[in-house]
C-alpha cells in the first residue's frame, strides 16, 4: 500500500476522535485528481501510547455527499478506538472551521476564479450582507472580509 492517501491529511486540520494520546485523524476531499466524481475520506492512526495499537490507514469512497464521506471517517475512527480501547468524547467530530478549512485546502477548481468571485459578490453585496459576511470572516481568520480585500491584514 502506498503511503500517499487520497485526502491531505494535515493533523492541525484533520478531524481527530480519540484521547490525548491515542486516536484517529481523518479528513475530506471532493473528487481528488484522477479519481471518480463524488466524496473520499482517508483515515490516519495516531498512537503514542504503545505497540497494542493495530493500524488503521484508509481510503474510502466515492461517497455521495460529503455528509456521507464525514460519517465514514468518524464511524471508521470510532470503531479503531473501541477495537484498542482507546476512550474519546461521543461529541468528537469536526467542527465548522475545521469542514470549510478542510474544503479550501481540497478545492480543485481554479483558486483565482474563486478569488474573483468572492471580491466581485463582496463589493455588490448590500452593507448589511457585508457585515455578515465580515463576521464571519473574522470567526474564521480573525481578519474581516474588507480587511483581506484592501490588503491591510499585514500592516
Amino acid at each position: 500500500m502506498s503511503n500517499k492517501r487520497i485526502c491531505e491529511v494535515d493533523m492541525d486540520t484533520a478531524a481527530y476522535v480519540g484521547d490525548e494520546t491515542d486516536g484517529v485523524y481523518y479528513a475530506v476531499a471532493h473528487q481528488p485528481r484522477g479519481k471518480a466524481k463524488g466524496w473520499y475520506v482517508s483515515t490516519v492512526v495516531d498512537c503514542n501510547s504503545s505497540s497494542f495499537c493495530q493500524p488503521l490507514i484508509t481510503d474510502d469512497g466515492p461517497y455521495a455527499t460529503e455528509a456521507e464521506a464525514w460519517a465514514a471517517g468518524m464511524n471508521g475512527a470510532r470503531d479503531w478506538c473501541i477495537e484498542n480501547d482507546v476512550r474519546y468524547d461521543e461529541d468528537d467530530e469536526p467542527n465548522l472551521v475545521d469542514r470549510i478549512e478542510n474544503a479550501i485546502r481540497t478545492d480543485t477548481d481554479n483558486s483565482v476564479r474563486n478569488s474573483e468571485r468572492i471580491r466581485d459578490k463582496y463589493l455588490e453585496a448590500s452593507e448589511d450582507a457585508r457585515t455578515v459576511v465580515d463576521d464571519i470572516f473574522i470567526s474564521l481568520c480573525g481578519y474581516s472580509l474588507h480587511t483581506l480585500i484592501a490588503g491591510e491584514e499585514d500592516k
